[in-house]
């Protein structure tokens, strides 16, 4: 589906999908209800189980595109196991191709080695040496030893072979547990490289219920990680 995009604003495209602490699901739908993106069409993927989601009384597919402005926001609600990733992922590149991104962010989580630290930190990798200058001018420590799997693995993939830029952010969460907390921290970046202005007092005051609220999609989510999860960097074990 090819969007008109205006020739003035440089396209970044956001994607976030369930992985280790559910932080790509909680901070890419927080941004698209805190910044009013509206829907503007879905993602398919053959062998998708067939799935729908009822939301304020709308029916919705379970890979959403979203817009406003330059920033699009592709999201899925539903974890993706090693054959549907790569189908995911020519998805998402084949959007980006149609509709001139020049630039992707994803955002995922990896294992805390530390989980008494009071603020989790991010990390970051890129596929193209032209978005380095972000994890400088953001002081995001760069991703430097370790091991990607899975749907991660099978994006990152895919772009490092293309003219697209990603930038990968992973925050450091809970493994088993839905991580509200870390995802926090995930947004307050994003807003910053986005340039945009972001309140997370909401998504603060509801830690507790959100973590309830998730756990069935964080048990599907580790179903799907059983393989192999993203490590952290072995600098810093």
């Amino acid at each position: 589906m090819k969007i008109p995009v205006p020739n003035t604003q440089e396209n970044t495209l956001l994607v976030g999908f369930p992985s280790t602490g559910l932080i790509g699901t909680f901070s890419i739908s927080y941004l698209i209800h805190y910044l009013k993106m509206k829907n503007i069409g879905e993602i398919e993927v053959s062998d998708l189980p067939s799935s729908l989601f009822v939301e304020g009384g709308e029916i919705l597919a379970p890979i959403r595109i979203y817009k406003k402005n330059n920033i699009f926001a592709i999201i899925s609600d539903v974890p993706f196991d090693q054959y549907l990733a790569e189908d995911f992922a020519h998805a998402v590149h084949a959007f980006c191709k149609e509709n001139q991104m020049k630039k992707i962010v994803f955002i995922s989580g990896m294992e805390s080695i530390n989980q008494k630290k009071d603020e989790p930190e991010i990390f970051g990798l890129v596929t193209h040496k032209t978005l380095e200058s972000l994890l400088y001018n953001y002081k995001i420590p760069k991703f430097l030893d370790g091991s990607i799997f899975g749907t991660d693995a099978t994006i990152i993939s895919v772009f490092r072979k293309t003219k697209i830029p990603l930038l990968v952010l992973y925050a450091e969460c809970h493994p088993f547990f839905p991580d509200p907390k870390a995802s926090i921290t995930a947004i307050v970046i994003l807003a910053k490289i986005l340039n945009v202005k972001v309140d997370t007092s909401e998504i603060q005051k509801r830690l507790d219920k959100i973590r309830i609220q998730h756990r069935n999609l964080m048990e599907e989510t580790l179903r799907s990680l059983q393989e192999k999860p993203v490590k952290a960097p072995q600098i810093y074990r």
